[in-house]
Formats: structure tokens, sequence, C-alpha cells
């Protein structure tokens, strides 16, 4: 399961490069659709994939994966204020993708690095 976790999840990084290499501002508007459309396909494919295997797995394990969720969703959102600050004070001047892009890798970084912490706990 971790294995086709892992492969949509890469495919899921590589739409969002293609999107970023060619769906830029000079691309036409229907070719960006089409490519930012194309993003919600693999996510999709991974919550399927995540849900199948939070209802396969045993309590322990569900436990630390709801865990490890909530750990990630809370660090997240605790860090938007301070990107909004950043953006708002004028420290950042990235666009509304680049924001997106920020927040995508902060929160995979995030989930990595408490997965691994409580993997080690309860190891």
């Amino acid at each position: 399961m971790h294995r086709r976790l892992i492969a949509s999840m890469a495919l899921m990084l590589v739409t969002v490069l293609v999107r970023a290499r060619w769906g830029g501002p000079d691309a036409s508007q229907s070719t960006r659709l089409l490519l930012s459309l194309l993003v919600i396909l693999p996510f999709a494919w991974m919550c399927l994939l995540y849900g199948r295997f939070l209802r396969e797995c045993d309590e322990l394990e569900r436990a630390m994966e709801l865990s490890i969720l909530a750990w990630t969703g809370g660090i997240v959102f605790a860090s938007l204020p301070l990107i909004m600050m950043a953006l708002n004070l004028g420290l950042v001047a990235w666009d509304g993708p680049r924001v997106v892009y920020v927040v995508s890798w902060l929160a995979t970084a995030t989930m990595l690095v408490v997965r691994t912490v409580l993997r080690r706990r309860y190891a």
C-alpha cells in the first residue's frame, strides 16, 4: 500500500511540476485550466488510497496515522497566518500559485517529519 501511495504522490508532484512549467501566464487559458484539472486526478487517487489504507490497517497504525494528520494539519494551519503576514508586509512577493506550492511543500515536509518522529516513538 505504501508503494502505491508513494507512486500517487510522485505522480501528483510530476503533474504539479508540469503545471508550473507549461501552465504559466503565457499559456492559453484552456491549457492552464486543463493542466490545473490534471493535478486533481493523482490527488484524488492518493486520497482514495489513503482512505483504503486507513480502513485496512490495525488500530495502533490507524491511531498513529490520524495523529500524523492532526499534527500536520495543525502545523500547516498555524503557519498560514505567518505566510499571510509575510505577504502583506512585502517580505515575500509570491503570486497565488507560488503560495499554493509553498503550502503544499510545507505540508509534505511536515508530514514526513511528523511521521518519522511518531514511527520512532511507537517502533
